[in-house]
């Protein structure tokens, strides 16, 4: 029997949210996501940088009228990112911007590439949260979607450990 791992209770709940493709730019604190996704069946829509693969997203989510998500690695690549935020949150988009990290027990140690993702996040998205325990990954998951579809629909922000993407479930 396959292991169940952080990173596939997280791609099935974004299936269960219907998600079947993401925006992404394949990266380092990504990698367990990545491989669940293939995993899983979701298709990739690989971009050349970040801030494209999250308009992409936003021209997406407008199109179909549903959420669309992003996947981005930490530190740079969640600062490439990023720079799509303010537009997606004035055109009131509902994109799930998901970005990795480095282990949570290395956070506010100045790790590899460590910024602070979440507090970077929250000034253009409607929530912006960590995911610091792999049994609240589906909580964390209906929010993000419950958030961005509620009201004035809106982009949120989901930092995601690596260690919590690797640990098995």
């Amino acid at each position: 029997m396959a292991i169940l791992t952080g990173a596939h209770l997280f791609i099935r709940c974004l299936k269960l949210e219907g998600i079947q493709k993401v925006f992404t730019i394949v990266g380092d604190t990504i990698l367990p996501l990545v491989d669940a996704a293939a995993d899983e069946g979701i298709e990739f829509i690989d971009t050349r940088h970040e801030g494209a693969a999250m308009h992409m997203a936003d021209g997406y989510a407008r199109i179909t009228g549903r959420p669309a998500v992003g996947i981005f690695t930490g530190g740079p690549g969640f600062s490439n990112a990023i720079s799509a935020l303010p537009a997606i949150y004035t055109s009131e988009s509902p994109v799930i911007f998901i970005a990795g990290c480095a282990e949570l027990p290395e956070k506010d140690m100045v790790t590899f590439q460590e910024i602070d993702q979440i507090a970077m996040a929250a000034p253009v998205t409607k929530g912006s949260w960590l995911i610091h325990d792999r049994r609240r990954i589906p909580e964390y998951v209906a929010t993000a979607f419950r958030t961005a579809n509620s009201g004035r629909p809106g982009p949120v922000h989901l930092t995601f450990p690596i260690d919590i993407q690797e640990q098995e479930i």
